[in-house]
Parts: structure tokens; C-alpha cells; sequence
């Protein structure tokens, strides 16, 4: 069924001011997820710790087999493994509220069809929307070959695009969540191997682990700008101390010992959600799974979507702080009343806000009510289908 109005508020939505590209060419946005089912790592805690378990571990096997089970792509923007493409007549079709329940029920659908509402809809630049699946395995070395995966994978793909709009530049923009940013930090490894001018516009980190395995590649000529999204009460980020051989995990792309090449142009920023005084009300999941900020925090203005969905603006507002202050620090924040709410960022009393928001996030709850709840499983349902799965298999190693 249709809502009487709603086109025309996302239509309104289409011409929102200031666009995140104003030349020639196609932008390709990939959102990587980041570990799975870390609980099943107690299956081989040394062989993670050591660095020494293999595909044929109990702990890989498993991870493998649930992989397929597609009940846990109702819950963050995560599909089939590789790059999948959310097509731009699947978000069309979304906000009609004519898609396909089977899509709908994707969390990837639902916020990459909010996310490119605030992109812009300037007529020169083609917007293209993909997914990066990978293991989601709990090892450096298997983030490494991952890596590896989507560096070749975006290297097809930047060819294919070029071949099709030979007169348009492309550009690469990588949302990445927890140990899926670190993932997107291996590209530069790959590039230093390979050597084939992939250059990643924004890398966006979500909650990502800074461990030494990648550290050196926040400077890397492969990321023009990084933004690293971090909570100072997201005790997941600091938690993993078996995939990593240094004891010295970082919230912070900034490090005493690292000169970062901050620029207008070429920039790192840590960005840090003000929550301090709400320390149980911000949760690792908030930036990247569907409905998972909580009711009480000031940040419940948002709901039910996380905080990826906003990247665009918070890109736009980012670019403008840097430009007027050259800061390294950026506090993120939410302020609103009873009909507004904006996002707010600020460095050394300088502040960007967005737009009041209250409509178009009235509609976005509106449409997530109406094309996803009704098909998506809940948290209960989607972790005993998994636990259903990795049952079914354990008996069958027997």
C-alpha cells in the first residue's frame, strides 16, 4: 500500500541543499561490516590468539556455513559475501513502497535508501551503492586476504565503470564498521603490492579497532580522507586482544608517533560521539545495525536508524570544519527539541549543523515501519536461526 504524500517528501529529500559532488563522474559507496559471531571464537580461542587456526578449524567451518544464512542481513547493511550492489531501482522501488519484501527486509536496502537521500541529486554524478561481504572472521591475517578480495574487486569494478562512462572520474567512498575498517585499511597494503592508483575519496571508520597490524596504513596515498567515528564508552572497540599481536589497541587515528598529512585536501579526523554523560546508551551497533540506539539517549532522535546512514552529512559538515580550522578532533552531537532535531559538529567553538531533520526522519521511520519491520526477523529469531544453523553442522563434523 501506498502512503498518500510520501513521493513528494522524498522527492524533497532528492534536492536537499549542498551536494556531497558537483563534477563529472560516478562515485561508487561501499559499507563493509565487520566480525561475525565473535562469540564462536571460544571454539579456538589459541588458535586465534596464536594467529594458527585454518579454514579447517571448527571456528572457520562454522563461521562458513552460518555465512549463508541470510536472516543476519536483516540487521545491518550486510549481504551475500563480495561486492553486492543495491541498485538504484531497488531504492527507487523502496520509496514507492513497491520492493520486494525479500529486499526489503534487508537492512542494507533500508539505509543505503537513506543514505542516498542525503548524497544529493546533482545531474553529473552517478551514485552507485554496494555491499562488501567477507568471512568476518576474528584474525589479522585472514582481514589481510579479505582485503585482498575487495582491492580486486574494486579494481574490476572501477575498470568496468570507466569502459561505460568513459568521460565521467571515478571516485571510491568506503563506510566500514568495526574490524570491517580494518579490512579497509589492508587496501593500502595491497596497493603497495599491486601498485594500480586505487585511491579511496573518504574512508569512514565505525567503532574500528586502531591495532598495529594496520596502524602505518592510516598515511597511506590510498585514503585522501579518513574519519574515524569513535564513542569514548564503546568498550567493544578496545575488546579484542586475541587477533591482534600488539597489546596497544587505539580508539584514535591520532598517534604521537604517527605525522598524519592533514590538510583542506588530505585529511585524518577522530570524531568522537558526545555521549560521556550517557555511558550505557551508546553501543557499538548504534553505527551500523538497524535499531539499535537506544530510546533513552539523546541520540533516540535517530532511531531506528545507525549512524552510517548520516554519513554524507556528516561528510559535508567535516569538510567544512577542517577547511575553516584544520582540527584533528571533531565532537559529533545531536540537538533537538520537540519538532527539531539536526546534527551538530563542532571544533574549537566552531560548529556545522545540518539541516533541522524532524520531517524527513518522520518519513524514514514511517517507511522502515511500513517495508521492514513486518519482514525482518527480531534480535531472538535471527540468533537462533544462526544457532540453528551452526547445530546442524556441528553434528554433521561428527
Amino acid at each position: 500500500m501506498r502512503i498518500s504524500g510520501f513521493g513528494f517528501l522524498i522527492g524533497g529529500l532528492y534536492i536537499f541543499s549542498g551536494t556531497l559532488c558537483v563534477e563529472e563522474k560516478v562515485v561508487v559507496h561501499i559499507f563493509v561490516h565487520g566480525t561475525r559471531l565473535p562469540v564462536l571464537m571460544a571454539l579456538s580461542p589459541l588458535g586465534i590468539y596464536r594467529g594458527t587456526f585454518d579454514k579447517e578449524s571448527w571456528y572457520a567451518q562454522l563461521l562458513a556455513v552460518t555465512r549463508e544464512n541470510t536472516t543476519q542481513f536483516d540487521a545491518q547493511p550486510m549481504q551475500e559475501r563480495g561486492l553486492i550492489e543495491v541498485t538504484n531501482e531497488t531504492i527507487t522501488s523502496l520509496y514507492n513502497q513497491s520492493v520486494l519484501s525479500s529486499l526489503s527486509r534487508r537492512a542494507a536496502v533500508q539505509v543505503i535508501g537513506v543514505y542516498n537521500t542525503f548524497v544529493g541529486g546533482n545531474k553529473s554524478v552517478i551514485n552507485k551503492y554496494y555491499t562488501f561481504g567477507w568471512s568476518g572472521i576474528l584474525d589479522a591475517e585472514f582481514r589481510k586476504k579479505e582485503a585482498s578480495i575487495l582491492y580486486d574487486e574494486l579494481i574490476n569494478l572501477r575498470t568496468r565503470l570507466k569502459k561505460e562512462f568513459p568521460h565521467k572520474k571515478f571516485e571510491c567512498i568506503i563506510n566500514a564498521y568495526s574490524h570491517g575498517g580494518n579490512v579497509a585499511l589492508n587496501l593500502a597494503y595491497w596497493e603497495i603490492k599491486n601498485k594500480r592508483d586505487l585511491e579511496v575519496v573518504y574512508l569512514i571508520l565505525y567503532g574500528t579497532p586502531i591495532q598495529q597490524e594496520t596502524e602505518s596504513y592510516i598515511n597511506s596515498r590510498a585514503f585522501k580522507k579518513i574519519l574515524n567515528i569513535y564513542a569514548h564508552n564503546d568498550s567493544m572497540q578496545v575488546r579484542d586482544s586475541f587477533s591482534t599481536k600488539g597489546w596497544n589497541k587505539r580508539r584514535l587515528v591520532d598517534n604521537d608517533g604517527l605525522k598524519l598529512c592533514n590538510g583542506k585536501s588530505r585529511y585524518r579526523v577522530d570524531i568522537c560521539v558526545s555521549c560521556k554523560s550517557q555511558l550505557k546508551e551508546f553501543s557499538h551497533n548504534s553505527f551500523f545495525w538497524l535499531d539499535r540506539l537506544s530510546q533513552n539517549s539523546k541520540f533516540s532522535r535517530l532511531r531506528p536508524l545507525p549512524i552510517v546512514a548520516f554519513a554524507p552529512l556528516i561528510m559535508q559538515k567535516v569538510d567544512n570544519l577542517v577547511e575553516k580550522t584544520g582540527v584533528k578532533f571533531i565532537d559529533f552531537d545531536v540537538r533537538s527539541t520537540e519538532n527539531t532535531c539536526s546534527l551538530l559538529l563542532s571544533a574549537n567553538n566552531v560548529y556545522a549543523a545540518t539541516e533541522n531533520l524532524y520531517k524527513k526522519l518522520s518519513a524514514f521511520r514511517h517507511l522502515i515501519d511500513t517495508t521492514w519491520r513486518p519482514y525482518a526477523l527480531g534480535g531472538f529469531a535471527r540468533n537462533f536461526s544462526l544457532v540453528k544453523t551452526a547445530a546442524s553442522s556441528m553434528f554433521s563434523f561428527f
